[in-house]
């Protein structure tokens, strides 16, 4: 089972997926190319996921590499990373004129409830 946080991650890919999910091309080309975008994103995350079942308490407090913050600190960023802009994408959808968009946060009770270490 992978660690909480890795869990946490997941599930906020996951949210960013559904807050895109409805957004047409010809809305997306007003950014690079929805396409390209999701195949980079998925490429990304794909090369991820090996990485992130094997963490360990040891190695999310290790840094990240020589003066950096550790792994630990670095996950948490990128979760928060992805609200941000998950944010910014509704709000873009919003303003393009979508209804009925997903609430910021699903079923994170069943999806990615908060357990222990």
């Amino acid at each position: 089972m992978p660690h909480p946080l890795v869990t946490q991650l997941r599930f906020t890919r996951d949210e960013f997926v559904r807050g895109l999910t409805g957004l047409t091309d010809e809305e997306a080309c007003r950014t690079p190319p929805l396409e390209d975008m999701w195949t980079a994103w998925r490429a990304v995350t794909r090369a991820s996921e090996p990485r992130l079942d094997v963490l360990t308490i040891e190695r999310l407090r290790a840094p990240m590499a020589e003066g950096l913050s550790s792994v630990w600190t670095f996950l948490r960023r990128t979760t928060y990373h992805y609200w941000y802009h998950l944010g910014e994408a509704l709000a873009a959808r919003q303003m393009l004129g979508h209804r009925n968009l997903p609430d910021c946060v699903g079923d994170i009770d069943a999806l990615a409830p908060y357990r222990p270490e």
